[in-house]
């Protein structure tokens, strides 16, 4: 079995200067285009930082148990939750119930996209100059740290939104 792997966000690393979107769309649509992306970051204006919004891959993804048509799917080997694009109806549910924001609607393909975490050799890590985004072992101390900076990225995420 692979060691399961998880990726780390240090918001205060974080300078906003979006490589890691335009790497992710590149790698993911051929394009340099930030809609296209799997991860997005907000800029979070009254703590004067940026967040950057990716998919936590949750053991007990809300998006999975919520998807109508069974598209979303865990990778056991891995513990990638991923969505087979082939099946998706575009219904938005799991875009709704998702905590952190990580599952958008590709427009024109009308089907849920979300961080995969590029078969587990991310992009967006390889290219994040700052070291805002880490791919990390789950058993390192800074993994269960990230779920605290993720609620902490998703009560930003409720801030900005609303």
């Amino acid at each position: 079995m692979v060691e399961k792997r998880v990726l780390v966000v240090d918001m205060e690393k974080c300078t906003g200067c979006k490589v890691c979107i335009l790497a992710c769309s590149f790698t993911k649509e051929g394009v340099f285009s930030p809609t296209k992306s799997r991860i997005w970051i907000l800029r979070d204006e009254s703590r004067s930082m940026f967040v950057p919004i990716v998919c936590e891959h949750c053991e007990d993804a809300p998006c999975q148990a919520v998807c109508p048509v069974g598209a979303i799917y865990r990778d056991q080997e891995k513990g990638i939750v991923l969505i087979d694009e082939s099946r998706c109806i575009g219904c938005r549910e799991c875009m709704w119930i998702c905590p952190f924001g990580a599952v958008q609607i590709n427009l024109e393909k009308r089907v849920a996209v979300k961080c995969d975490l590029c078969n587990g050799d991310p992009e967006c890590v390889k290219v994040c100059i700052p070291g805002a985004l880490q791919f990390v072992s789950a058993k390192r101390p800074v993994a269960a740290r990230g779920w605290e900076r993720a609620l902490k990225r998703s009560k930003a995420l409720e801030m900005e939104v609303g």
